[in-house]
């Protein structure tokens, strides 16, 4: 009877060894199934500082060398004579593409919408560097609106004045 008590005291010894091990299995099973689902949210984080931000190909004078060449100033834009400053945010992805194109603030008369029409036109830039590694940046840009309007004496629009 003592060899079947040590037997079962045994058996159950192992069982609760095993039940501790398959636990303890489980356990490191769900923690690296967690890890790897933070990994997967740090990787398409979006981050607004990186060790290296996001830059245009070229430089800041490159950058204005872009926007001079693409930007339209409308009919409705010249008669309305805006200028001014638009600030335009985004994403710049790991890959260099610009997405997700918010106008934070502008002076209007259509000046916001051919900010975001330039912009999406944008070459892929240097994307931001975390850990090196890129990563996706949010970032955010002056797009700077200004026209060399016409003497109004020679402007054929409708502010002529003519004096008889």
């Amino acid at each position: 009877m003592r060899k079947l008590i040590k037997l079962k005291a045994s058996f159950a010894a192992q069982f609760i060894k095993a039940g501790l091990i398959t636990s303890l299995v489980l356990l490191l099973s769900l923690n690296a199934r967690a890890n790897n689902a933070r990994d997967t949210i740090r990787t398409d984080s979006v981050y607004f500082t990186a060790d290296v931000m996001p830059s245009f190909p070229g430089g800041p004078a490159e950058y204005v060398k872009f926007l001079t060449k693409n930007i339209k100033y409308t009919k409705q834009m010249k008669l309305t004579r805006v200028q001014g400053k638009v600030i335009m945010q985004f994403i710049v992805e790991k890959d260099g593409t610009l997405t997700n194109f918010k106008v934070i603030k502008g002076p209007g008369g259509g000046t916001t919408e051919e900010a975001v029409r330039v912009m999406q036109k944008s070459p892929k830039w240097k994307p931001g560097i975390k850990d090196g590694k890129p990563v996706r940046v949010q970032y955010g840009a002056p797009i700077e609106f200004t026209y060399k309007f016409e003497d109004p004496k020679n402007d054929d629009g409708p502010l002529t004045l003519h004096n008889n």
